[in-house]
């Protein structure tokens, strides 16, 4: 890589690239970085968007990557390439298209706000890890959101299933497709608020790294739904509700019964104000109970019940 040469010289080879420690103040260490090297460049137009997206790209590496978490600067002062590295291969993740905007305000939210401040931006693949670059743009870029794969040297991440061979098939009959995405986007909040609240202050608020790793365990036992290609195309053609079928680990059932309550518990919090993340509404809260009841019912053995069931159930005075 390139010394990159502005009208106030030459960035120092020192001054390239910059170790992160595993830190929540990285971010802001992150931002100081980036701004010097684009007043070294001459070019302060681009403080602005460059702070917006390495503070995005380094929190996103900080929540869901792996260390070493490395910082550089190359191209040339009219384009010059910012690239955050990490030491995980998976890619970023990205929302499927939806048609409602407002949907897309947690998922993939981060790279949208890179979308939106540079002229370029994307991922490739390399030894030990992934890097995701971007060419800030002066002032707010007005591209399209991010959409479809990230990688430009490696195949987009599908949703993912159990290796286990006694995995077991869950149904989800019913599923309301606007009613779940709008759970689920509340749900993405909560685990952001506790991861970074683990990072930051995990020493005093030991839960918070508790509750992460449940949530962790989760994710690895049970596909998402969001990443399905039912649930997929059931926005894209605006379906109400569709059926979906998923392949869980059998530890699902004992996983799935303990993120119900604590999830109710996180509830508690919010209504409280004690955290950040809006409390569900109560139709959610349904619609919680039901999707983590089912993963457990039917990993003991029993047939699939269907939202609307559950739902009139719950409505029976």
């Amino acid at each position: 890589m390139q010394a990159a040469r502005g009208q106030s010289g030459i960035v120092p080879e020192s001054e390239m690239s910059l170790t992160l420690d595993d830190d929540p103040q990285s971010a802001a260490v992150a931002r100081q970085w980036a701004a010097q090297v684009c007043e070294r460049l001459g070019r302060p137009e681009l403080v602005d968007s460059t702070r917006i997206a390495i503070t995005e790209l380094v929190t996103n590496a900080l929540l869901h990557g792996e260390p070493p978490i490395v910082l550089e600067v190359g191209g040339t002062p009219q384009l010059p390439r910012f690239e955050v590295h990490d030491g995980s291969p998976r890619p970023p993740q990205l929302p499927p298209p939806l048609h409602d905007a407002d949907e897309l305000s947690t998922f993939g939210r981060g790279l949208q706000m890179v979308a939106m401040t540079s002229v370029a931006w994307g991922a490739t693949t390399k030894p030990g890890g992934k890097s995701v670059w971007f060419v800030p743009a002066a002032g707010e870029h007005p591209g399209p959101p991010p959409t479809g794969a990230v990688f430009s040297e490696a195949e987009p991440v599908e949703a993912t299933e159990p290796d286990d061979a006694e995995a077991i098939e869950v149904e989800l009959l019913g599923l309301p497709v606007a009613l779940f995405v709008s759970s689920a986007r509340q749900y993405r909040e909560l685990v952001r608020e506790l991861r970074l609240l683990s990072l930051a202050q995990g020493s005093e608020y030991p839960l918070a790294g508790r509750l992460s790793s449940l949530f962790s365990r989760f994710e690895t036992q049970v596909p998402s739904p969001m990443a399905s290609a039912g649930l997929r195309a059931a926005l894209a053609a605006g379906e109400p509700t569709v059926d979906l079928t998923l392949r869980v680990s059998p530890d699902a059932a004992t996983t799935a019964a303990t993120m119900r309550g604590l999830l109710e518990l996180a509830d508690d919090f919010s209504k409280a104000e004690r955290l950040l993340a809006v409390a569900l509404d109560p139709t959610q809260a349904r619609l919680r109970d039901w999707y983590f009841g089912e993963i457990t019912r039917q990993c003991h053995g029993h047939e699939p019940r269907p939202w609307q069931d559950h739902q009139d159930e719950q409505e029976v005075p």
